[in-house]
């Protein structure tokens, strides 16, 4: 067992060096950021060159190429607030969900919660008037 923590520190001593040559490079960080596996290697290490929140913010654009509107609204630990608006149909929460946890995951693995501040098109929460549920989704004029 002893070996192999002594393997994981050279490995990571390894990564720690290859970083700091690589920061003098843009082409070589984007290299290394853009190479899933290596970045995962880097994170477990600690010596990914990007940040936590760059990292989100990079998944987040990914999402908005999807066509929902998600903007980083906090980030505390592993817990990701996020605020989204879909262009659009409407997506159910689910929906949502599923559409930042992938790529959240592939660059971002540290965070394990994310917290969805789900609003409709003119910023606001989605509201569906209750009558609505009852008339086939027309809204009954007052009076």
């Amino acid at each position: 067992m002893e070996a192999i923590a002594q393997i994981v520190a050279l490995y990571g001593e390894a990564l720690t060096r290859m970083v700091d040559h690589a920061l003098e490079s843009t082409e070589v960080v984007d290299a290394f950021v853009g190479d899933e596996l290596v970045s995962h290697l880097l994170l477990v290490h600690d010596q990914h060159p990007l940040d936590c929140a760059t990292r989100v913010e990079m998944a987040l654009q990914q999402v908005r190429e999807r066509g929902v509107g998600a903007e980083l609204t906090g980030l505390s630990g592993n817990t990701a607030r996020i605020r989204c608006e879909t262009a659009g149909c409407r997506s159910t929460l689910h929906n949502l969900r599923s559409a930042i946890e992938e790529p959240l995951g592939r660059l971002a693995p540290e965070i394990e919660h994310i917290e969805i501040d789900d609003a409709g098109e003119n910023g606001s929460p989605t509201v569906i008037p209750v009558d609505a549920l009852f008339t086939g989704g027309r809204v009954p004029e007052a009076g």
